[in-house]
C-alpha cells in the first residue's frame, strides 16, 4: 500500500466502523516520522563521531609517525586533510535550534 492509498482506506474503515479513523492516522504517522527522523539524526551522528576519530588519528599520525610514511603521506597533507575533516564537520553539524 503506498501512502496515496491511505485516504481511500481510511474512507472505507470510516464506512465499515462508523468511526473517522483520520486522527488516529495523522497521528501514527506523526509519530513513525519523527521516529525516522530521530534514528537517521543517531546514524548521522554515529558518522560524524566516526569522521571525528578519523580526524583525530590523522593529526596523531602527522604528529607521531616517521617521515616519510610507508604510503608516502607528507606530515602536511595529512594535517591538512585532518582540519579540512573538522571544518566540514563545524559545517554540517546540526545547529543548537534543531536540536531543541
Amino acid at each position: 500500500m503506498s501512502r496515496e492509498d491511505i485516504p481511500n482506506v481510511l474512507i472505507r474503515l470510516t464506512n465499515v466502523t462508523g468511526f473517522d479513523h483520520t486522527q488516529e492516522a495523522n497521528l501514527a504517522f506523526k509519530e513513525a516520522t519523527d521516529e525516522i527522523e530521530r534514528l537517521l539524526a543517531d546514524e548521522q551522528e554515529k558518522v560524524r563521531e566516526s569522521q571525528r576519530k578519523l580526524a583525530d588519528k590523522w593529526q596523531k599520525d602527522a604528529e607521531e609517525a616517521d617521515w616519510p610514511t610507508k604510503e608516502n603521506i607528507c606530515r602536511c597533507c595529512l594535517i591538512i586533510c585532518a582540519e579540512q575533516l573538522r571544518r566540514q564537520l563545524d559545517l554540517t553539524a546540526p545547529s543548537s535550534t534543531e536540536e531543541g
